[in-house]
């Protein structure tokens, strides 16, 4: 028996004391972590450990190394930041050596190659020259005359 409006005339009361079926809830589910794509086991980001390695020790306070594996936000935060007061520094280092530092497609970068991948041969010597050029030239620029 089905349950009637009350405006209907031919209802019983019986009809109105029925009742009503609950309904089940839906269940939404959302989520609030960052789970990294899942990868293909062995597969590593193509950036060289060791050029990372040189610029977060020369320039990680200001997050140069960001620069290097192509996460841009990370940079300008660390940036604007000085790195969260050196202690993002540090652990940046640590991560590094550990070889849990990740890429910007979420591939750890865990191989010390001596030399670089070639697609990215260009900017590793590119970014090679530029630290070279300030460990000579930082010493010399900042002497008093």
């Amino acid at each position: 028996m089905r349950n009637r409006d009350v405006n209907d005339w031919d209802s019983t009361p019986d009809d109105f004391l029925e009742p009503a079926k609950p309904e089940e809830p839906e269940i939404i589910y959302v989520e609030t972590t960052h789970v990294p794509p899942p990868r293909v086991p062995g597969d590593v980001s193509p950036r060289s450990k060791l050029t990372l390695l040189m610029l977060c020790l020369t320039l990680g306070p200001f997050g140069v190394h960001d620069i290097y594996i192509g996460k841009w936000e990370g940079f300008f935060l660390k940036f604007f930041t000085a790195n969260w007061l050196l202690i993002g520094w540090f652990t940046d280092i640590a991560k590094v050596i550990r070889g849990t530092y990740w890429d910007r497609e979420e591939r750890p970068v865990s191989e010390w190659r001596i030399e670089p991948a070639e697609e990215n041969k260009r900017k590793e010597w590119t970014i090679r020259i530029i630290v070279i050029a300030l460990w000579i030239l930082g010493p010399i620029c900042g002497k008093e005359p």
